[in-house]
């Protein structure tokens, strides 16, 4: 159940997997089955409930990272608001302004 002040519409698989309370969750599906979506969207609620943390978005290649999934998690920042800055060097880090 979504307790959060952000609302977050998905499919249900999505929505599930970002609200689950399972110590390990995984979200499995094919190209534009919304997974980066729902894994950024999980990083950034996590990020907001956590200030200051630190951690660690991946993908299959730099290539993949740079182009779709930092560029989704950016995206959702913009679109919900959350003040961040982002470093463009060899770690392209994300800090949050929480």
């Amino acid at each position: 159940m979504n307790t959060n002040p952000i609302q977050y519409y998905a499919l249900w698989p999505q929505e599930s997997f970002v609200f689950s309370t399972a110590q390990f969750a995984g979200l499995f599906g094919g190209i534009g089955s919304g997974k980066s979506h729902a894994g950024c969207f999980w990083a950034m609620l996590k990020a907001m409930k956590n200030p200051r943390c630190v951690g660690l978005i991946g993908a299959n290649s730099y290539r993949q990272l740079h182009d779709a999934t930092l560029r989704t998690f950016e995206t959702l920042l913009q679109t919900y608001g959350i003040g961040y800055t982002f470093q463009r060097s060899a770690d392209m880090s994300f800090r949050l302004e929480n």
